[in-house]
């Protein structure tokens, strides 16, 4: 919600696997000591880097300023590790752009803190385009000789870009553990005509990135199989903290229906789409 520094690394600087972490480091080789002079060359080659090559797309220059003994996380070497992940980036991201809050140089170390921004337009990684338009926070560490990237070290707000695209709960203290005591699980079951599948799904997404946004959401699944005959059989299910907070989403789920004037059941209708529906709790196993 998979990194970045490195070639991954500078382009996200976010990992979407729970278990790893948000900080990428890679071994540094033997680096020669080096004057002022040479640590704000080195800053200026970095600030390049960044404004030149990959705000403006010019990676045809990538090799001005990332060695050939750079390796990413790939196992890609040089200029090329650093470039498939920037432009695996801006795929997702196509209108993204990074903005330099702050620099410091001293030996063969540059720290910089960015900031950049972009509209997710198409799908990263495990997540498909939400049009959502994202700020992203990182700072970095790069080993520099001969005014050229041999290493990164890098520190990300992963889970702030998570919860801009809508992943994870915008309350930290809602990302818990499963089965705490007074959740409920809301839970829909489909049956969708071949022919409906495409507008179904499009409502369900709408309808996720909604729910999301409201208080005691904890999390959802979207679950299915195409039967024998085409139609598609599905469940949504969404975890809530409790029967209050479900109950106050589905007023707020029928308040952006009425604003939006869209009618479910005429929706469904049209379409032939079938549903049943049900509220459960989790249910300890005391059997012995």
């Amino acid at each position: 919600m998979t990194t970045i520094l490195s070639a991954a690394s500078l382009a996200l600087s976010v990992s979407l696997s729970p278990e790893t972490a948000p900080i990428q480091h890679f071994p540094s080789p033997a680096i020669e000591q080096t004057d002022n002079g040479t640590a704000q060359r080195n800053k200026q080659a970095v600030r390049q880097l960044f404004e030149r090559v990959i705000n403006e797309r010019h990676f045809a220059d990538m090799p001005k300023y990332v060695a050939d003994e750079y390796t990413g996380p790939s196992g890609l070497k040089g200029p090329a590790a650093f470039e498939a992940a920037i432009a695996g980036l801006i795929r997702s991201f196509p209108d993204i752009r990074w903005q330099l809050l702050e620099f410091i140089a001293e030996g063969d170390k540059v720290m910089v803190k960015w900031q950049w921004e972009g509209t997710h337009q198409g799908d990263f990684q495990d997540i498909s385009a939400t049009g959502l338009h994202i700020l992203h926070n990182a700072i970095a560490i790069f080993t520099l000789k001969h005014e050229k990237i041999v290493d990164g070290f890098l520190f990300n707000d992963r889970l702030g870009f998570l919860q801009q695209l809508r992943q994870l709960p915008a309350d930290e203290s809602q990302i818990r553990a499963k089965n705490q005591p007074g959740e409920v699980r809301f839970v829909d079951h489909f049956t969708v005509p071949a022919a409906a599948k495409k507008a179904f799904l499009e409502r369900v997404r709408i309808n996720r990135d909604f729910i999301k946004t409201l208080p005691g959401f904890l999390e959802d699944e979207l679950l299915g199989h195409t039967a024998a005959n085409g139609d598609l059989i599905c469940f949504t299910t969404a975890r809530w903290k409790n029967a209050e907070a479900l109950q106050a989403a589905k007023t707020a789920v029928q308040q952006a229906y009425q604003q939006e004037g869209f009618d479910p059941a005429a929706f469904m209708q049209k379409l032939g789409i079938r549903m049943e529906r049900g509220v459960f709790e989790p249910i300890a196993n005391t059997a012995r």
